[in-house]
Order: structure tokens, then C-alpha cells, then sequence
């Protein structure tokens, strides 16, 4: 039968532990609580991203891209839209009213993916649907929320996931309000039925036999906790990430960068280019606080001449790091990456992000950043796992392929 995923994480003070016996029956049973709990409970969230306002209201179609990479064991992921307010008009007097105006909200699954709900109750995320924009007038926010399957995902390419907003008719719109994807947890694991990782909390009592195996046969053999330890730490995965308008033909509202020299980009709406926001986060510290965290920097960018993305990286503390991502020449939006290793010695491992950008010639529009962590390891035959990515050897002496 499936196994519980704890609601909270178990408590480990060792004074709760028997002492002075060869195993403590507590702490088999712990070992399975605390990864039910990691591999159903904590999962990430991969973009929540506040959209600015468009420079004018329009029917037009205005798309938002969000890059999107499943973590290892994810399942299903919940993606959740904010509408903007609705127009107001002044009816004379003291008479204000909502103009009633509609929009249709289209998604563009990443590659792989398929709808389990495509918005409650009428499919309202299939991009025909007329929803009516929120009244400013109320106290109520308007959400959109559809649940994906995402086990058809590449667990190592990544794809995007594409929103688009359309006035109906002539109806305007001030664009998206905000966009979250999460990757969804679960309320149990059942590992007994293959293909779903976990451990049957029943089965690691060190009175049984402690049994060595590989991890695919089933939840048995010390080597599978040790499997699913790394998989809830390493392999559910850290994101970072901005997202803006992909305008096919780059206007007013997508960002950009008009010079060739290395500077704060034009975020359109309330900041232009007078501010160069800056971003706090936390770098996992896998190995130590001076190995860091490996990451792919990703960005979507539109560039007939090139230019360079930069993502500036300065641990709380210490120095800053500059990431640049260089932007190939092209007509159209192009994605560009960068791999590299974001610093984890800052104070409690926080660290500050600041993106400037800079175009070869002309101008160049960006519309997406996007920071995933890229953490090698092997899941082998064997549930062995390498730290460095590299290939391992079977006890056979054959190589075991990488992820």
C-alpha cells in the first residue's frame, strides 16, 4: 500500500535515540519519514514571476515564455495565472464602472507535458474561452490555476512553457498579472508499484535482516536509502528565474539593451533603465560552502547584431562574479546558455542577482532568465550515484551510463 508523506519533518535529537544497543529501532523508521517527507513535501517552484504593465492597453496577443526542466520523481506540476484589472469608465457624475472588458488566456505545454485539468470548470486556459478580467472596484483577485502532467518531460533538456493573454474582439488588457509554476507534492509514495521512488516506512525496522540490493528491485537494500537521500537533495531541483512579454516583432514591451557597452537594462514599465534591480536568493551547499552550486544560466533573446547577457552573482560578503552569456546573431528569438557555478560561501549562503546586458549592434530584447541547478549524478543498475557525472563502473566492470 502507499506510504504516507509526513506533513512536517521528523524530529532527529539523538537523546530521543536508544543508546548503547548495536541499532536503535527509531532510527530506521526516522531514515523513512524524513525522505517520504523530501520526496512528497518539498518540492520546488520553478518561476513566480510578477509581469509589468504594458505601456498601453490592447487586444493584441502578448506572450510570456517560462523555461521549464522536470526534477527527477515529479509528477505533476501546478501552474497558476493572475489576471490584471479590468478597464474603468467614468459614466458622468460620480458614476464609475468596470468596462466589462474579456480576455482568452492560451497555454503552450513544454515538450512532453499533458493537461490533467486545463482550468476549472470550463477548460479556461484553452485559449478560447472569454473570462471576464477582474473589477478594480472589487476586493477580489482573479486566478487561473490547471494542473499538469509532466511525466513525459525531459528530465535534462529544457523546454519552454508558453502563456499567452488576447483581448476578445476589441477588448483591451493591461497584460498578465503574475505567472507561478510549481512542481506539485504528494500526499503519498508508492514505491511498491515501480516507477514511483520512496520507501515503505514499514520496512527499514533494523530488527529485520539489513539487507544489501540494488534499489530498482523494489524499496529494499540499504543502498536505497542512500539512492533516495541524494535524489531529494540533489536531484528536486533549485530554480531562479524572471520572465517578460516575447513580442514576435520586439516593441515597447519587451526588455532590451541598446548599447554596446555593458549596462542596466530597459525593464520597460516603472523601472526603464533609471533602475538596475537587484535579486537575494540562496545557493545550495551540496559539498561545502566552496564547491558551490552548478547551474545553467538560460536566457531568450532577439539580437540581429548579438550581445552578451550578464548575470552578476555576489555572495553576501564577498565578491561579486560576473556570468555572461553570450547571444549569437539572429533574426528571431533565439535561447542561449551558459554553464557555470554559482558561489555558496556568502552568509548563510545568500547571494545577490543583478542582470545587465549589452548589444554587439543595435539593440538586443530579452525576454526570459532563467538559473537552474544542474547537479550531475548517475542512477544506475546498481543505484549507485556519482557526484561528478562521470561514468562509474559495475561491479562487472562495465560502465554505467550517465543521466
Amino acid at each position: 500500500m502507499p506510504t504516507p508523506a509526513p506533513l512536517l519533518p521528523q524530529e532527529s535529537s539523538l537523546d530521543r535515540m536508544l543508546v548503547r544497543r548495536p541499532v536503535s529501532s527509531r532510527h530506521g523508521a526516522r531514515w523513512a519519514s524524513q525522505i517520504a517527507y523530501l520526496l512528497g513535501r518539498h518540492t520546488h517552484r520553478v518561476c513566480s514571476c510578477a509581469l509589468q504593465v504594458l505601456s498601453t492597453r490592447t487586444a493584441a496577443a502578448r506572450p510570456a515564455k517560462v523555461a521549464y526542466c522536470r526534477s527527477p520523481d515529479v509528477r505533476l506540476a501546478l501552474l497558476m495565472i493572475e489576471l490584471r484589472f479590468d478597464k474603468l469608465t467614468s459614466g458622468g457624475g460620480s458614476v464609475i464602472y468596470a468596462d466589462g472588458f474579456r480576455v482568452t488566456v492560451g497555454v503552450t505545454l513544454p515538450t512532453g507535458a499533458t493537461w490533467v485539468d486545463q482550468g476549472p470548470p470550463e477548460a479556461l486556459l484553452d485559449g478560447a474561452t472569454a473570462i471576464l478580467l477582474p473589477s478594480p472596484l472589487l476586493s477580489g483577485r482573479k486566478w487561473l490555476t490547471g494542473i499538469i502532467d509532466v511525466t513525459g518531460c525531459s528530465a535534462t533538456t529544457v523546454s519552454d512553457l508558453t502563456v499567452t493573454i488576447t483581448g476578445v474582439g476589441t477588448d483591451t488588457h493591461e497584460g498578465i498579472g503574475t505567472v507561478t509554476l510549481v512542481e506539485m507534492p504528494r500526499g503519498s509514495l508508492a514505491p511498491e508499484l515501480g516507477g514511483d521512488a520512496g520507501l515503505q516506512i514499514a520496512w527499514p525496522d533494523p530488527r529485520n535482516w539489513l539487507e544489501e540490493g540494488p534499489a530498482v528491485t523494489g524499496p529494499r537494500g540499504m543502498s536505497a536509502c542512500l539512492d533516495l537521500e541524494r535524489l531529494a537533495s540533489e536531484q528536486l531541483r533549485w530554480w531562479w528565474q524572471l520572465i517578460g512579454y516575447e513580442e514576435a516583432t520586439p516593441g515597447t514591451d519587451t526588455w532590451a539593451r541598446a548599447s554596446t557597452a555593458m549596462g542596466a537594462i530597459d525593464w520597460r514599465q516603472g523601472l526603464g533603465t533609471t533602475v538596475s534591480p537587484r535579486f537575494r536568493t540562496r545557493a545550495r551547499s551540496l559539498y561545502g560552502t566552496s564547491a558551490g552550486m552548478a547551474v545553467e544560466i538560460r536566457v531568450r533573446y532577439y539580437a540581429t547584431g548579438g550581445g552578451t547577457v550578464r548575470v552578476i552573482a555576489t555572495p553576501i560578503g564577498g565578491a561579486a562574479s560576473n556570468l555572461d552569456v553570450i547571444c549569437a546573431a539572429g533574426a528571431g528569438w533565439q535561447v542561449a546558455t551558459l554553464a557555470t557555478t554559482i558561489p555558496a560561501t556568502g552568509t548563510d549562503q545568500e547571494f545577490r542577482i543583478e542582470v545587465e546586458a549589452k548589444a554587439t549592434s543595435g539593440t538586443l530584447y530579452l525576454s526570459q532568465v532563467a538559473i537552474r541547478q544542474t547537479e550531475a549524478c548517475v542512477v544506475a543498475a546498481t543505484g549507485l550515484l556519482a557526484e561528478d557525472g562521470g561514468t562509474l563502473l559495475a561491479e562487472d566492470g562495465s560502465s554505467l551510463a550517465t543521466e
